[in-house]
């Protein structure tokens, strides 16, 4: 055996060995720990636990995904980082990693092993073993009751049986430090802690721990309660959690923690303390609650600050009136200035309310309580964010000449146009290239600054890439506005925000979001208990994050080992990363009155005008939630289920008659046409698909059918009229010398058809409706130029014009593919293009013409007997004989007009100006079975309705915000307040199974672009791979048939049921350029998994 082989073979045989070690590792292990294959190179990876034991003897417990070859230098980095963000100032070689056994024994890891590695070798030796980082000079024992209940946050309630096992264990070592008998517990107190405080994992039973499950309950409630104050449009929380001190009620428990909205007041919150403390009888008006500031010294910043240090220069004390709000008065409160604690105490008989000066109104909005008005930014003029102007090619301008364009709080609108005088908001005003006249809206609100792009033809970029929804602009941040117009937006006090937000988790005296009070036990949540998502992004970046309802942003297992290097700088997050709720109602609610009924109507239908909407779908979904509302019991409670329905069905004929007058009227305006195209088809796709409307308009069903089958004609006719006017070009003589599609004779041709796409696009308009549409156009190109072509006096049948024509045709085809239509193209192009080629390509000899009979079969007997009959061969050419013609003609009587009598077609010279294809109205592919929540064009249009009083929108934060809850068969379970849910009475409809489809996905320089999710279902014995959210610029996203809620079933052939999401993730990642997918279409929502799927993506912190 030579060299070669032995090594292979030897090779071979380590990897077999260390594959049946990582084997038997694997069978003794949760799949959260285990450890992957190992590849050629012999490495692997998996997911490590670590403790950290901080100077004040603490212990906290991080999970990190670590690969073979990461050193522990480059562990207890990444661990600094996890454990302590700011200990990032401090220098690494003083923390060290431990290896901690159960008897005691310790071992510093040098920083070239391999953590991994070593315990690996850990199971090898029949060992157990745990991972400490800890500063190289701490002491290695630990103070009694460090792991008590109240010392750590994490650490899990003990049982009645552990309790009492524990103090058994303390008599013992009480009766061996009176007898003499030396303890070893200043010798092992940490591995003892470990052991023993600290479970092995989170993943814990609880069932046979009542206290646990009645404490993960608490949790649970708490989490709801705190889900009502939390942002789902990125402005500021309206609510937490607050520490409140009582130690005049009690001196026994000084304080009691409180969950508060910004908008209770100091009565409120006496009241409640009163409760807790047990003294509900009580006269709350005998008590106030005193706001006590303590300013801290500058020069002493670094000095810790407790009850027994002075480093403080004073201490003021404050009656809060009954009407102030000690939450929104602590997140107006500067971390700079101090600390502020609030005390209940008895109100003096001398109390007086105190002189305040009258100062802005920081009042929340009760109708979005999502959104703080009036925001003062207190710090002055020169700490407000601002935009400094920059060269268009990016770079800085020289000289200190830029200009800083401040930010209040408030909008700023962007454009060519100035704001109205008569608006409350700022303007900038830019003139140049790809300018709108209202480009975008910059918002700032609470210190959080986002730009939102008016409509799709806005360009606006963050950081060289395009945005087109709401978008949070970071320091830094190079935004740029149409082709030249650079920005650097700047944030004085970003530095300032960021260390307040960690000085406000380690003061004591700070309100918190209690997210985290129960530590590493997460709450109880349908299986699996703790879920991951992994992301395929456009960057070629693979992350698998968890998903747990806590959100904490360190619970993160990354693909990316620890050993590999990553990407700088952050990804822009945008308000579709908050939160939503689990309820299945619709996301808003429009509440009109009947008075009021006629001037919404033509507000919304007669009097529109298409340009003046952002979001062009904007009426058919106003129309739909306002027929939601007639339909449901809100609406005039007092009628009866037959009255309300019979109104509705009035309500619904009226509106559908005059979006069919409407489309009548304005037969000729290609804007409006395409507008109602989009409108009347998605919302007689809303009324056909309720469960609950569907019945009850018929008629309306009807006339919208309609209504739309004349929309589609009326367009076709218009954009025909335009091909007419730019069709003479498509046949002159001129020469396309320059290959530059701009700049040939298909130019105009084109121009037309990209506006039409153009417009349809913007319009939304349904994608099947758009093929049938371009078949039309295509045809109609066909028609005009064969017809011209075998017209008496042509003068086109020659080699020259063939070639001509084929050119200027391929540039046709090219555009339809780019904008998928190529099916459309090739079908309804195929007489020209064959007459093209049959013109320019050889017909010399008897093979010559049975090779193009056969390449032209769409035409039929008499076209090809014109076309050959009328050529013009060029003096080099031989004459075609007459016989050669007529065996090409007999050919085609015998094939292509067989076909077209078959059909029902009469063979003719010239082609058909109508297309003989019905009409079809699509099923699916509408815009309300991807829009998720309120799109912010909707709160725009609606937003002059409501102030004109003729209806209002509110926001139902607890919904789902699926535009669909309400399609499909009725589900028993959920009970809608309509007014037909009485008529289902009884019936279960049977249990349905997803479709399953194959789709074919073409990857991307930018990759596959999923987000995937392994779950159980109900009734599910094996898990499934559920794809979580589609990546935006990815492939998955420009082919547009994946979406959210689709289950992955098989890849390539590989089946992905019932594996784990680390190995379907391997075989995702090991696909081709082409990858075939076995797709349960919404396979998610039939296994009831819809709450998994709406829990929000963690953003890292990078």
């Amino acid at each position: 055996m030579n060299p070669e082989m032995a090594m292979v073979v030897k090779r071979t045989e380590e990897r077999e060995a260390l594959r049946s070690v990582i084997a038997q590792w694997n069978a003794n292990r949760l799949d959260l720990f285990e450890l992957s294959e190992p590849n050629d190179d012999l490495e692997f990876h998996g997911v490590m636990r670590f403790y950290f034991q901080d100077s004040g003897q603490k212990v906290a417990t991080k999970c990190i995904r670590v690969a073979s070859d990461a050193t522990a230098q480059v562990v207890i980095e990444t661990l600094i980082e996890k454990f302590r963000p700011d200990m990032r100032m401090l220098s690494v070689p003083e923390y060290a990693l431990y290896e901690i056994h159960e008897n005691g024994d310790e071992r510093r890891l040098e920083q070239e092993e391999k953590p991994l590695l070593v315990q690996l070798n850990w199971h090898k030796d029949d060992r157990e073993g745990r991972f400490l980082l800890r500063r190289i000079d701490d002491k290695t024992n630990m103070p009694e009751g460090t792991f008590q209940e109240g010392g750590s946050s994490f650490k899990r309630k003990l049982s009645k049986r552990e309790k009492k096992q524990l103090k058994k264990q303390e008599k013992l070592n009480r009766m061996k430090s009176t007898s003499g008998v030396p303890t070893e517990e200043n010798d092992s107190g940490v591995a003892e802690k470990l052991y023993t405080a600290l479970p092995e994992t989170s993943f814990t039973r609880s069932i046979s721990n009542p206290e646990a499950v009645m404490r993960r309950r608490r949790h649970q409630q708490l989490e709801r309660k705190l889900q009502q104050f939390r942002s789902k449009d990125g402005g500021p929380d309206t609510g937490g959690t607050l520490k409140i001190y009582g130690e005049s009620l009690c001196r026994d428990v000084p304080y009691k923690t409180l969950l508060l909205s910004v908008g209770d007041t100091a009565t409120q919150v006496v009241r409640e303390m009163l409760v807790k403390y047990g003294l509900d009888r009580e006269d709350a008006h005998n008590y106030c609650l005193v706001q006590v500031n303590t300013a801290v010294d500058p020069n002493a910043e670094n000095k810790e600050v407790g009850p027994g240090n002075n480093n403080t220069i004073n201490n003021r004390e404050y009656i809060l009136d009954d009407d102030e709000c000690p939450l929104a008065i602590l997140m107006n409160h500067s971390q700079s200035r101090g600390s502020i604690m609030f005390h209940v105490r008895r109100r003096p008989a001398d109390y007086h309310p105190r002189k305040r000066k009258k100062k802005p109104q920081q009042k929340w909005n009760h109708q979005s309580s999502t959104e703080m008005h009036e925001y003062r930014y207190e710090d002055g003029f020169d700490r407000l964010p601002f935009f400094l102007e920059l060269n268009p090619d990016g770079s800085d301008i020289a000289g200190g000449t830029a200009k800083r364009h401040r930010l209040h709080p408030n909008v700023t609108e962007v454009g060519s146009e100035r704001a109205s005088p008569h608006s409350q908001s700022q303007s900038l005003q830019l003139f140049g290239p790809n300018v709108q006249p209202r480009h975008c809206v910059i918002a700032h609100t609470e210190g959080i600054v986002t730009v939102t792009p008016c409509s799709r033809d806005a360009e606006t970029y963050v950081n060289g890439q395009r945005i087109y929804e709401t978008t949070i602009l970071q320091n830094g941040s190079i935004v740029k506005f149409g082709r030249i117009h650079n920005f650097r937006f700047c944030d004085p006090c970003h530095d300032e925000r960021i260390r307040q937000r960690h000085d406000s988790a380690r003061t004591a005296h700070d309100y918190s979001y209690d997210r985290q009070s129960t530590g590493s036990q997460p709450p109880v949540t349908p299986t699996p208990t703790q879920n991951y998502e992994t992301t395929f992004d456009v960057d070629g970046n693979i992350e698998t994050r968890s998903t747990s309802s806590l959100g904490n942003k360190e619970e993160t297992r990354s693909q990316r080992s620890v050993g590999s290097s990553s990407r700088d700088g952050n990804r822009l997050s945008n308000y579709e990363r908050y939160p939503r709720g689990n309820d299945p109602i619709l996301p808003a609610v429009l509440e009109l009155r009947e008075e009021k009924e006629e001037a919404l109507l033509h507000a919304l239908i007669t009097d529109l005008e298409p340009s003046v909407l952002a979001f062009k779908l904007a009426p058919a979904y106003t129309l739909y939630l306002a027929a939601r509302y007639r339909a449901s019991t809100h609406y005039r409670p007092e009628l009866t289920p037959t009255e309300r329905a019979y109104r509705l069905t009035l309500m619904l004929a009226k509106v559908a008659a005059m979006i069919h007058n409407v489309i009548q009227e304005r037969y000729c305006e290609v804007k409006s046409l395409a507008l109602w195209l989009a409108n009347a088809s998605e919302l007689l796709h809303f009324l056909k698909s309720d469960r609950h409307v569907s019945a009850f308009s018929l008629d309306a069903q009807d006339t919208l059918a309609d209504a739309v089958q004349i929309a589609f004609r009326h367009l076709v006719a218009c954009l025909q009229g335009e091909l007419a006017a730019v069709m003479p070009n498509f046949l002159s003589e001129r020469e396309d010398l320059s290959h530059d599609p701009e700049d040939s004779s298909t130019a105009s041709v084109l121009g037309v058809l990209a506006s039409a796409m153009a417009l349809l696009r913007r319009c939304r308009v349904n994608a099947a409706l758009t093929i049938q549409l371009f078949s039309q156009l295509f045809h109609f190109v066909n028609v005009w130029s064969f017809n011209r072509i075998v017209a008496p006096n042509s003068q086109y049948c020659s080699r020259a014009w063939g070639l001509r024509l084929k050119a200027r045709l391929a540039q046709v085809e090219v555009w339809a593919e780019r904008q998928g239509l190529e099916l459309a193209a090739d079908c309804h192009l195929a007489r020209i293009m064959q007459a093209a080629h049959l013109l320019q390509a050889p017909k010399y000899s008897a093979e010559d013409l049975a090779t193009l009979s056969s390449t032209c079969f769409k035409l039929n007997s008499l076209q090809l007997r014109a076309l050959l009959q009328k050529y013009q061969p060029t003096p080099d050419e031989p004459r075609l004989p007459h016989e050669l013609i007529d065996n090409v003609v007999r050919a085609a009587e015998n094939l292509a007009d067989e076909l077209a009598r078959s059909d029902g077609r009469e063979v003719k010279l010239e082609e058909e100006p109508e297309l003989a294809l019905p009409f079809l109205l699509p099923e699916d592919g509408y815009s309300c079975e991807v829009v998720r929540g309120i799109p912010p064009g909707l709160v725009e249009f609606v937003g002059p309705l409501q102030h004109a009083g003729l209806c209002r929108l509110s926001a139902q934060p607890t919904s789902n915000g699926l535009w669909t809850v309400y399609m499909g068969p009725a589900n028993p379970m959920v009970r809608s307040p309509s007014a037909m849910s009485n008529r289902s009475g009884g019936f279960v409809p049977t249990q349905q199974q997803p479709e399953v489809q194959i789709i074919k996905l073409h990857k991307s320089n930018n990759g596959m672009g999923l987000s995937i999710v392994a779950a159980k279902g109900a009734g599910q014995d094996r898990l499934g791979i559920y794809i979580k959210s589609v990546v935006k610029g990815g492939a998955a996203d420009a082919d547009g048939r994946l979406q959210a809620g689709d289950q992955l079933l098989k890849v390539d052939g590989q089946s992905l049921v019932g594996i784990t999401q680390e190995k379907a993730a391997e075989y995702l990642v090991r696909t081709g350029p082409v990858v075939t997918l076995e797709v349960a279409k919404q396979g998610a929502i039939y296994h009831g998994l819809a709450t998994l799927l709406s829990q929000p993506s963690p953003v890292m912190a990078r």
